[in-house]
């Protein structure tokens, strides 16, 4: 009768040399993914942003109002999304008497991805 191996609670990986093939031992593969420019980018952007913010009182008048407009017209587009997802909703609750959401976790605490 054969017993369940259990997962050791401590990997160690050994150098290249001196490996030999053991069925009763745990193996790994280690991958190293190549660095993205996605990565890059993502990381200046977050650079650019913080000083963008910091600086923000020190703006230009035109600079200030460029920036209330665009987070206004966010806003405006955000509480239309909302009104177009009560409607959708309202209606098809009134045709058909079923619960059916648009964008389900609008309003829910959660990262994007569980969404």
């Amino acid at each position: 009768k054969k017993g369940l191996i259990k997962w050791p609670k401590k990997l160690l990986q050994l150098p290249g040399e001196d490996q030999v093939w053991n069925p009763k031992s745990f193996y790994i593969w280690s991958f190293a993914r190549p660095t993205s420019p996605w990565l890059y980018l993502g990381s200046i952007s977050i650079v650019l942003l913080v000083a963008g913010v910091c600086l923000y009182p020190l703006a230009p008048v035109k600079v200030k109002w460029g920036v209330i407009s665009v987070l206004f017209v966010l806003m405006i587009l955000m509480l239309v999304l909302i009104a177009l997802r009560g409607l959708v909703f309202a209606v098809i609750w009134l045709a058909t008497g079923r619960h059916v959401w648009l964008l389900p976790l609008f309003f829910a605490d959660v990262f994007v991805k569980e969404s």
